[in-house]
Parts: structure tokens; sequence; C-alpha cells
């Protein structure tokens, strides 16, 4: 049975490493970089800030059609809205 990992790995470097079938769970993946590896059947539930896959930035792809990231959005959007007006309201 693999065993569980949990501790700092930033900057480390995997060469050569058979990570399938690993689960990632809160994870801070803020500028990795995956090149000449396999995604095949690859899930992703994450908070998606600049991704590019092959070259394609897939960022507002993948947002759009994220139904939580667009309820966060409209919420601080509208909330952003309403403390200027009342900034403004107050000159």
């Amino acid at each position: 049975m693999p065993e569980e990992f949990e501790g700092d790995l930033a900057g480390a470097v995997f060469w050569g490493a058979d990570l399938s079938g690993a689960r990632f769970r809160d994870v801070n993946l803020t500028g990795a970089r995956i090149s000449h590896a396999w995604l095949v059947n690859v899930d992703i539930d994450a908070l998606v800030e600049k991704v590019v896959i092959n070259g394609v930035d897939v960022t507002t792809y993948v947002n759009e059609r994220d139904p939580w990231y667009n309820a966060l959005a409209s919420s601080a959007t509208r909330r952003t809205f309403r403390l200027i007006a009342g900034l403004i309201g107050r000159r």
C-alpha cells in the first residue's frame, strides 16, 4: 500500500517518477511545471488561475464552466460595486 506523505516539497524535481494513481489534496502547485508527462483520465478540482496546456491558456474556458467560480466572482463583484457606490456617495 502506498504511503501518505505530508510535508514540504517546494522546489522538488521528479524525474522518471511513476505517479499513476496518485492523489493530491490540499496542495499548492503554484508555479509547477509539468513536461513530457502523460495526463490520461486526470480529474482536477481546483482554483484555476493561468493554466496553460500544450501552449494554450485554458483558464477562461475552465472558469466559465465552473459554477463555484462564477458564483464567487459574481458575489464578489456585487460586493465591490456596493462598496464603490457607498464610497462615492460619501463625497
